[in-house]
């Protein structure tokens, strides 16, 4: 597989990667664990990576297709352009595509690059009956207050069968299934904003959860040969996937302001800073700022993907013809996800940053009610988070290339794309405070001791010394527990909750969202060849067309007049009305652009196996469709105002790519390139906008001298990179070392921003880009056993961008080592054992370069094993 992928490559006219669904291993049914081995992509850390950037670009700017065609993703059920790889599986999957300089006949939203994914046909191997599978398991250690290992194997199975009847029709059916838990601390510190040593710290926060997902579907492919020159094909696959979260979690906090002591020493001001602090220690009084807020959440994610196509190809002697009609779904689904916190105020607390431990800080309290008793705790708050994403892309498309038998080989090639996407988004969440039976908060009768489990629970893989913490069950289940939880409670006695009415009204109505995207595109390219240089060029035209439907949120003048006139209390019932009334009114806006993209592609082959290339391509980046669909939030009391911008432009860019490759025999290659994007109309959050007065200020007059925050296009970005890539199996060796092979690769970012004002940035300034990334891997390949040892590294990037330096958050550099194993015990069976993160690396983000710990996640290491078996 690895080396067709291999000689497709080498065959492209374009700069890209191929590679096959194995050619780094078992790849856990997860395509970012492969993509992210490849030259100039980074994927998440971790065993199921969630996002892929391709060449340092945002991953909102890499287009996902399968087969050429663009694959729907429910995305967190959010109005962005992401696609999330760890709800989708890997067995329908023959190989993977990574293209970096699109040719005309590919979709143009596409400024990092495309990731296509060739689906599995029983034409991509020999006709004979083919009938495969897996059973195993996957587990986890993470431990408890007593330090035991708790994780259970989880199950781990897939079967695939392929075969061809008569030379004519071809099946490929592929099924999986795969449990996994994901096991995490995460501690997020915030500092003092001071560039200096030492920096004070006022919040921080102990995230302990676990997350248990089932991924499981399969795909099937029907090929039918009519003749020699005719072939049709229908292909289909689902994917469901599960996810349930338990996530316990602390937040200490306090004002940010140091108190000042008289000339007996005694702290006096409202200050909540103990003066003294230093790198490693900060005390906070007990003052009613300072405070501890625990919750526990529980999340069920749920949803599915599906993408369907059916089409033909024709090839004669000159000519050749496809097309296609496909449609793809992608749902996100949360139920009624429920979080309970409740909060304990006017603690003083000691946050000591050890020498053996400093991004995980130890918690003494000082003084006020105790932390580890559930009556010290008040105004708890009960919050149901439903959501939804439903997203569709239907389309077709029409391709013919025609051949010349001319002194210098030519051909051209035309078509035609249509395609529309639909997002429908909906998040009625719900939040209510328990009372209890008198229905009076704090009075005293909530009695939250009731709600809490046997023992406290830590999931994660290490042990705190954090105060014990009151912790209650599962919101909305009786897990674990057979006692009363405060699910079980709100739907018993409902009457024992207040309502937050506006909050519960403005969610429903005011994310009831809808988006339609639609694309007409057209494209013409020729290709020449002239001795060993082939040239290519071609130009491709979109007409895009889009309509984004929110609500719209309006006081009248004449219920301006019904409000004044209102005489008393506001009732709970006429509270419900106004808000209703504000925001029960919809908008939609639509807009049309039309952009051309041309392209130039030129490949020269001096010697046989060494290719050099050179491609000039246009693409853009599409706007979030969240800022597509009208939205405004104002803050009355801070008198602020954050809305969407509807007439937001897409990003355009021009990109240009040199490079050498050689490809050594039987399977193998060696490349050097170098590639420059220039961004134009870039994309940013723009803040600090005054509203002026009047009628056409944008808010029907209203608002006026507020400070609006909404996207912005100004400025433009430069990404300059460089990329090296070598592979190759050591066959040409004597003797048992012609099972060695190695893998190997680097990229190195140059990146400036102009945001479209004074502030500029280059590499270390630019948000998202990592600067530089790269692989190493070697393998022993030869039977009866296999190994490989692979290492993959990220340096350090700007994670979040900040005008002050101090606040600026820096990502750590990582390097994660994976080892994977397989054992034949003959030609039918194996035994494969991989493991994922050995070296236990954590996620780490910095404040003021790399002296304040901000945030780290600590995941640990990952064990797969089990029989792989043929027929």
């Amino acid at each position: 597989g690895n080396a067709l992928a291999i000689t497709l490559q080498r065959q492209a006219p374009n700069v890209k990667n191929i590679v096959s669904a194995d050619a780094f291993g078992n790849a856990g049914g997860n395509p970012a664990e492969v993509l992210g081995r490849l030259a100039g992509v980074v994927a998440d850390s971790g065993f199921e990576g969630r996002y892929v950037s391709v060449r340092g670009i945002d991953q909102t700017m890499t287009a996902v297709t399968m087969d050429g065609n663009s694959m729907a993703n429910g995305a967190s059920a959010g109005a962005t352009r992401e696609f999330q790889f760890e709800l989708i599986g890997m067995d329908r999957i023959e190989r993977l595509e990574v293209t970096k300089s699109p040719t005309p006949d590919m979709d143009a939203d596409s400024i990092a690059g495309v990731i296509n994914l060739v689906s599995k046909s029983a034409f991509d191997r020999s006709g004979e009956r083919r009938i495969s599978g897996s059973l195993g398991a996957i587990w986890r250690p993470f431990y408890t207050a007593g330090g035991q290992h708790q994780d259970k194997l989880r199950k781990n199975w897939t079967i695939a069968y392929s075969e061809v009847f008569k030379d004519r029709l071809g099946v490929s059916f592929n099924y999986g299934n795969r449990q996994s838990l994901l096991a995490l601390d995460v501690s997020t510190q915030s500092f003092e904003n001071k560039e200096t040593d030492p920096a004070y710290v006022y919040q921080y926060a102990y995230n302990d959860f676990k997350i248990t997902r089932t991924r499981y579907g399969g795909g099937l492919k029907l090929d039918y040969k009519l003749s020699d020159t005719t072939r049709f094909f229908i292909n289909g696959q689902v994917n469901w996937h599960v996810e349930y979260e338990d996530d316990n979690n602390s937040t200490y906090s306090t004002a940010q302001s140091v108190a000042t002591r008289d000339a007996n020493g005694n702290l006096t001001g409202t200050g909540a800073i103990v003066p003294g602090y230093s790198r490693d220690a900060t005390e906070w009084r007990p003052l009613a700022a300072t405070s501890v807020a625990v919750s526990s959440i529980s999340t069920l994610k749920g949803g599915w993907s599906e993408n369907y196509s059916i089409g033909g190809v024709h090839k004669y002697r000159n000519l050749s013809l496809d097309y296609d009609v496909f449609k793809s779904v992608g749902v996100t689904d949360y139920p009624g996800n429920a979080t309970f916190q409740y909060t304990a105020t006017g603690v003083g607390l000691r946050i000591e940053r050890r020498a053996d431990e400093p991004y995980f800080p130890r918690v003494v309290q000082t003084s006020g009610p105790d932390i580890r008793s559930i009556n010290s705790y008040t105004n708890n708050t009960f919050n149901i988070a439903i959501m939804r994403g439903d997203d569709k892309y239907r389309g077709l498309s029409f391709n013919a290339k025609k051949s010349f038998e001319t002194l210098a080989p030519t051909w051209i090639k035309t078509g035609f794309r249509l395609r529309e996407q639909t997002r429908e988004l909906t998040k009625p969440s719900q939040s209510w405070r328990y009372v209890g039976p008198d229905r009076a908060l704090n009075s005293g009768d909530e009695n939250l001791a009731q709600f809490l489990s046997l023992t406290p629970k830590t999931n994660g893989p290490v042990i705190l010394p954090f105060p014990a913490r009151p912790f209650r069950d599962r919101p909305g289940t009786s897990y674990d527990y057979a006692g009363p939880n405060i699910g079980t409670t709100f739907r018993a006695h409902p009457e024992w909750f207040l309502e937050d009415i506006v909050t519960n009204i403005t969610n429903d109505l005011n994310n009831r969202q809808s988006f339609k995207e639609t694309i007409n595109a057209g494209y013409i390219m020729g290709n020449v060849e002239i001795g060993r240089l082939s040239i290519m060029g071609g130009l491709r035209v979109e007409d895009t067309d889009t309509w984004g439907e929110g609500a719209l949120r309006v006081i009248t003048p004449e219920e301006k007049a019904r409000r004044a006139a209102w005489v008393g209390v506001v009732t709970d019932a006429e509270l419900r009305r106004r808000t209703t009334e504000e925001y029960s009114r919809r908008i939609s806006v639509s807009g049309q652009y039309r952009k051309v993209f041309p392209g130039l592609h030129m490949k020269f082959e001096p010697m046989r196996g060494l290719i050099t290339r050179l491609s000039y391509a246009t693409n853009i980046g599409r706007p979030s469709i969240g800022n597509l669909i009208p939205s405004t939030t104002v803050n009355y009391d801070t008198q602020t105002v954050s809305s969407t911008n509807p007439s937001l432009k897409p990003q355009f860019s021009n990109n240009f790519d040199a490079g050498v490759e050689y490809y050594f025999e039987p399977a193998g290659s060696f490349s050097a390139g170098v590639f420059l994007k220039e961004i134009n109309d870039f994309q940013f959050s723009q803040g600090g906008i005054v509203i002026p007065a009047g009628q056409d200020n944008g808010f029907n007059g209203e608002y006026s001298g507020y400070a609006l925050t909404t996207r912005a296009n100004g400025g433009s970005a430069r990404v300059r990179g460089l990329e090296l890539a070598y592979q190759q199996q050591f066959t040409f060796l004597p003797g048992w070392l012609k099972g060695f092979g190695a893998f190997a690769n680097y990229t190195r970012l140059d990146t400036f921003g102009d945001y479209g004002t004074t502030r500029t940035g280059g590499t270390n300034s630019i948000t998202g880009f990592v600067p530089t990334a790269g692989n190493i891997g070697l393998s022993y390949i030869r039977t009866p056993f296999s190994l490989r040892v692979q290492l993959k590294y990220k340096g350090k990037f700007l994670n979040t961008f900040n005008a002050s330096n101090a606040r600026l958050v820096w990502g750590m550099p990582q390097t994660v080592v994976d080892v994977k194993a397989v054992y034949n015990i003959n030609r039918r069976f194996d035994l494969y054992l991989d493991a994922y993160n050995v070296n236990d690396a954590p996620n780490r983000l910095f404040e003021w370069e790399f002296g304040r710990p901000q945030n780290t996640r600590k995941d640990s290491i990952m064990f797969l094993m089990g029989v792989n078996g043929r027929l």
